[in-house]
């Protein structure tokens, strides 16, 4: 069941929770109000590498939890106590909230669909590179199926997000040149100097089967 266009009304519905200053254990708390239907759990994570950001988002799907198996993580700086989403930056924050969340959904997906037969993050598609450690497994992990499939995704959302006035066809066929796709950005930087057509075709393939999917406006309602 895709959950697109539900999450984005409860995130929309509930904006006017976010406008202010408020403690970050209050933050936590309506973010995790509104997220808990949808398995998931909301962390702060005090991070020093957040100290240029005013915050940072990410997530992650836990196969061995039953219930509440995503986590949703909030990166803010180890010195900070409150945080203030400012209002010109709310709607871009509750897209990044479905975004990181639509991700990991996608990965709960997929396990159920190979979890009998073990083969979640089994398969690859093949590229060639002189990158070593970290490097190396960095790209091998985004070359997986399963992590093309979730970025596809996240890059849809972000055409229509960023560019919703333009015909998705037209962004793909010059991708590179529309530098607020910030996920497929994650790729070219990823392989760079590498032979990765492999890889790239089968993300744009992805991308061009999600679009449709995508339904949400994301209009944000006048916040007080």
């Amino acid at each position: 069941m895709y959950l697109g266009q539900a999450l984005w009304k409860s995130l929309e519905s509930h904006a006017n929770l976010f406008t202010g200053e408020m403690h970050l254990s209050c933050f936590q708390s309506r973010l995790q109000l509104i997220l808990k239907k949808y398995g998931v759990v909301v962390e702060i994570v005090p991070s020093k590498f957040a100290k240029r950001h005013l915050y940072l988002i990410g997530g992650e799907f836990l196969p061995d939890r039953i219930r509440q198996p995503i986590r949703l993580y909030i990166h803010v700086h180890a010195d900070k106590k409150t945080i203030k989403i400012p209002k010109s930056r709310l709607r871009t924050f509750l897209f990044e909230v479905s975004q990181v969340t639509q991700h990991e959904l996608i990965h709960k997906f997929q396990y159920s669909m190979t979890r009998d037969s073990g083969n979640f993050y089994g398969f690859y598609y093949l590229f060639e590179t002189k990158k070593t450690g970290k490097s190396l497994e960095n790209m091998y992990y985004m070359a997986t199926v399963e992590e093309i499939d979730a970025y596809a995704h996240d890059i849809a959302m972000e055409i229509k997000f960023y560019y919703p006035d333009h015909n998705p066809a037209t962004i793909l066929k010059h991708i590179s040149r529309h530098k607020n796709l910030t996920s497929w950005n994650l790729y070219t930087k990823s392989f760079r100097g590498a032979k990765w057509s492999d890889v790239r075709v089968s993300l744009i393939k992805r991308i061009y089967k999600w679009i449709p999917a995508i339904k949400e406006t994301f209009i944000l309602k006048k916040v007080s």
